[in-house]
């Protein structure tokens, strides 16, 4: 029997994780890889069954917060015996081995086009500069997506220690653009903190709920299943004409030769956003604001034609009536201040 596809795919969690629960209580489907769960991933086993999880429930989301005890540079100013340092690095060695394995299952999940997020204190430095690390970005630069880094201050979403708050910088590498513009929050520097050391630090392993709030906004706008892609149409029509330099600019789409079986799509046509559009209602505020965006974006891939282009475009698509009253409306301030 096929496994339906989960939502979220926790790795390296507590069992009572507030992000999972976050993404439970709002309807989403979701597992924690622990070791409660039968995920022991301090074995070459254990992340080899992680991979075939992967593999058997496709999650949308996976979020990986491996150990970081030994990875921090704090670790540094402990004081080892010489024996202690070759026990202590051969541990830190089995760690970064370990995510090594994880960073293989992966792949899965980057060629089925779903996301991954991996967190590290921005001080666990021994991670953040491994061979593993490194290895992830460039499986994500193959697999044609984007790579970013949130980078935000705990303070900010309400990380306390005896009331006071907490500065704990985190790191995220991600492939979602969505994360990446919610999540980034820093500490502006008005307030108090307590070093995230001791027992503030076992404290600060468990994320506050706003966190596992703001990312529940972010997967929840880009997993809206009853969308219109724009971004979609508008880069499988671009993909089949001749991309012309902005000197062509009078040409229209319909006018342009679309013969040719094989060419080769230009960086800007790949670059277009990935974000959806409702197909019933006509957004309002800043929903608009980012259509309007992903309209220029699309006139300015495809070499600065006139707008009627582009509402012709719409309408052959089938786009609803508000998304072709929007782009009449449009106006390209390069064109303007070309003309």
């Amino acid at each position: 029997m096929m496994t339906s596809q989960i939502d979220v795919l926790e790795v390296a969690c507590s069992p009572t994780s507030e992000l999972t629960t976050t993404f439970e209580d709002a309807g989403y489907k979701c597992l924690r890889a622990n070791y409660r769960n039968g995920f022991d991933l301090d074995t070459r086993r254990g992340t080899a069954y992680l991979g075939e999880k992967i593999e058997e429930l496709n999650p949308k989301l996976v979020w990986v917060s491996m150990a970081c005890t030994r990875l921090t540079s704090l670790q540094n100013l402990t004081p080892r015996t010489p024996k202690q340092w070759d026990a202590f690095m051969k541990r830190r060695g089995q760690d970064l081995r370990r995510c090594d394995e994880i960073v293989d299952s992966l792949d899965t999940t980057l060629q089925n086009g779903n996301d991954l997020a991996w967190e590290w204190p921005a001080g666990a430095h021994a991670g953040w500069n491994s061979k593993a690390i490194k290895k992830l970005q460039k499986k994500i630069v193959q697999h044609g997506r984007n790579i970013y880094w949130c980078r935000f201050d705990g303070c900010c979403y309400g990380l306390r220690f005896k009331n006071l708050p907490i500065l704990k910088r985190w790191l995220v590498l991600t492939t979602s653009r969505e994360l990446w513009m919610t999540l980034c929050k820093r500490c502006d520097g008005c307030h108090e903190h307590i070093e995230c050391r001791g027992h503030a630090a076992t404290a600060s392993a468990y994320y506050p709920s706003l966190m596992c709030k703001s990312i529940l906004k972010a997967f929840e706008h880009s997993w809206n299943h009853d969308v219109y892609s724009l971004e979609k149409m508008a880069e499988k029509h671009l993909l089949e004409i001749d991309i012309k330099p902005l000197d062509t600019s009078s040409r229209t789409l319909s006018t342009w030769s679309s013969s040719s079986t094989s060419r080769t799509p230009t960086p800007e046509v790949m670059a277009l956003s990935r974000r959806k559009l409702s197909l019933e209602t006509a957004p309002t505020g800043k929903k608009l604001e980012e259509v309007k965006k992903t309209m220029l974006r699309v006139h300015r891939a495809a070499g600065h034609p006139g707008m009627s282009s582009l509402v012709q475009l719409l309408k052959a698509k089938g786009a609803p009536g508000w998304a072709i009253e929007v782009a009449q409306n449009l106006q390209c301030p390069e064109c303007t201040e070309a003309q």
